[in-house]
């Protein structure tokens, strides 16, 4: 069963960080209104939801604990903010022991008791190193998206294959054989081979439903072929045909390569009270995009100009946010033009125009580049 993280206020009145159990988010919302909370942000939706599956094995302390320390380093302004709370967490339960046993460790070397300092200094250190190794792979995975996102294809596969040894859970080998394929892909690879590889991947997922699809969607937008990504974005809706997340990324792929009213459409069946904070920053853009694809170039560069804010203090915490902020500039450099601020338009993509030819689609690009104009 998908694990949703939360924040809420509960019937006590107190703050509350934590995670409930649910099929879907409407289910989580739900679950925790009878239970009497109130002021309810989820803070996963449904396909990141099933890839906190591993606290169903805890118990409710350690889930709670868990699921508090999770969301805090979801909040973390940066790379060290976040390593910093994971040490907190992982010291705060048994701070106690561990200060006790370190000045015991102390007191022993201090008077030459080296056979009894050892044993007492690795009981004190043994945690440490165990979250200083999982840190390494959280920075490891933070330097794959950031090479992927600027197109080091070569450095990818290095750290894909780094990581894949050291990783344990089959979300993360999912994930990587997904980043592997499309790496691949890009750099000339035919698509079919790979895609007959990660078939293995549906079979794996009986419980979450369009995952799969989810996951095919993004690999089909990354390596341009828009129609295939429009039918995994439309197949994975259907699994889960309430999942906010799913709608909105439909109705992107709708807005972008297919009918702006069925776009509309989706956006209109959004239950905004599910929506995370990203979800609903991507929301926003949809409708950014499907207003400057229906001629309302001023309503979209002011909805894109408001997005690009909320995905600039993202790009601290999550590298591939470098995309999508580069898209951005590229639509509303496309807004501004239609607008008759030509010269402000030219100058817009021009810090991220590397960017915008990895990861735009060549009629996007020749729009810009006849439109706003070709940056120096």
């Amino acid at each position: 069963m998908p694990f949703f993280l939360y924040e809420a206020v509960d019937a006590a009145g107190n703050p509350v960080a934590d995670a409930v159990d649910a099929a879907t988010a409407q289910d989580a919302h739900a679950r925790l209104v009878m239970s009497g909370h109130r002021d309810i942000r989820l803070l996963t939706d449904q396909t990141t939801a099933a890839m906190h599956n591993d606290l169903g094995a805890m118990s409710p302390e350690d889930r709670q604990r868990m699921a508090a320390a999770r969301v805090r380093q979801m909040h973390a302004r940066g790379q060290w903010q976040s390593h910093w709370a994971a040490l907190m967490d992982m010291v705060r339960p048994a701070r106690y022991a561990l200060s006790a046993a370190l000045v015991l460790a102390i007191y022993q070397a201090w008077h030459g008791h080296w056979l009894s300092a050892i044993p007492l200094a690795l009981y004190v250190c043994h945690p440490l190193l165990r979250l200083l190794w999982s840190l390494i792979s959280v920075d490891r995975y933070r330097q794959l998206q950031t090479a992927m996102v600027h197109g080091r294809w070569a450095e990818s596969l290095q750290l894909i294959e780094r990581l894949r040894r050291q990783g344990r859970s089959r979300a993360l080998i999912m994930d990587l054989d997904f980043r592997e394929a499309q790496v691949r892909i890009r750099r000339g690879d035919a698509v079919d081979p790979h895609l007959q590889y990660l078939m293995r991947w549906q079979s794996e997922l009986p419980r979450e439903r369009g995952l799969f699809e989810s996951r095919l969607a993004g690999l089909y937008l990354a390596i341009g072929d828009y129609d295939r990504y429009r039918e995994a974005a439309r197949t994975s809706l259907e699994a889960a045909p309430k999942d906010a997340s799913r709608l909105i990324e439909l109705a992107m792929a709708e807005a972008r390569f297919g009918s702006l009213s069925e776009a509309r459409k989706l956006l209109e069946r959004v239950d905004a009270k599910v929506l995370t904070g990203l979800a609903g920053t991507y929301r926003q853009w949809v409708e950014a995009v499907i207003a400057l694809n229906s001629g309302e170039a001023a309503k979209a560069e002011v909805l894109l100009a408001l997005c690009a804010a909320q995905v600039a203090d993202l790009v601290r915490r999550l590298p591939m946010a470098e995309a999508w902020q580069a898209m951005l500039a590229g639509q509303r450099s496309l807004a501004l033009a239609r607008l008759g601020r030509r010269e402000e338009a030219s100058r817009l993509p021009a810090a991220v125009w590397s960017l915008l030819q990895l990861h735009a689609d060549p009629a996007f690009l020749a729009m810009l580049r006849q439109e706003a104009g070709v940056p120096a």
